[in-house]
């Protein structure tokens, strides 16, 4: 495994944004001003980078890897912690997760979201999406981020120590289906369920608590050593 240099922190945490969605998002932009107050070191990439049109689950784990400190703590929201569950069950500098409405069976949820469309998504390439990063406009995406993420695995186990946070009126990802992953999971997993919707923007600061707990808990200081 490659170290960081002595120039680069050595831990820290990695932000990852949901679908059509941004590093500007409320929440992104919320928690990462709180840890790096805090003095911690954050990084939260754009996994629109490469042009939305283009995103698949197979390039956002290459970017968020690639966004990875030595000691990591990830925090994801809905695609992002999807996303963030299934890297951490292949790379080790992922020490902790911290996963807001995990997007869970991802391939089908977008059938069930866009099922009016599907089939000229399918047929003509790609669908134009509303996107909350660029102001809810519409832009494009092609139906090969379908393909792709149909052959990842749709309920990962979400390996510990990682806190979940669902909101009960959740019209995106069904709180009953984060559930289900929760108990299916191997390893204990701390899991809160609100009354919040998808965006949980009256419970972030709840998953933020549980950032800093993590923190303290895998890395005890935020001071380098």
């Amino acid at each position: 495994m490659v170290l960081p240099s002595p120039e680069e922190p050595s831990r820290g945490f990695v932000y990852l944004h949901g679908f059509a969605s941004s590093p500007r998002s409320k929440k992104a932009l919320a928690m990462s001003e709180a840890l790096r107050a805090d003095g911690w070191a954050v990084r939260v990439p754009d996994l629109n980078e490469g042009g939305f049109e283009d995103l698949t689950v197979s390039r956002a784990l290459e970017q968020a890897a690639s966004q990875l400190f030595h000691r990591t703590i990830l925090i994801g929201s809905s695609m992002g912690a999807y996303v963030g569950t299934l890297l951490a069950l292949r790379d080790p500098r992922i020490r902790g997760l911290v996963l807001m409405a995990p997007a869970f069976d991802l391939a089908e949820r977008l059938m069930r979201r866009y099922d009016r469309d599907v089939e000229t998504w399918r047929r003509e390439g790609q669908l134009e999406v509303e996107h909350y990063g660029y102001g809810g406009e519409l832009k494009p995406i092609r139906w090969a981020f379908v393909e792709d993420a149909w052959t990842h695995e749709g309920r990962p186990s979400i390996p510990s120590p990682a806190y979940v946070l669902t909101g009960e009126r959740d019209e995106v990802v069904p709180v009953e289906l984060v559930s289900e992953v929760v108990r299916a999971s191997e390893s204990a997993v701390e899991y809160d369920r609100v009354d919040d919707d998808h965006a949980l923007l009256n419970s972030w600061p709840r998953a933020l608590a549980a950032a800093r707990a993590l923190a303290k808990r895998r890395f005890g200081s935020q001071v380098e050593p």
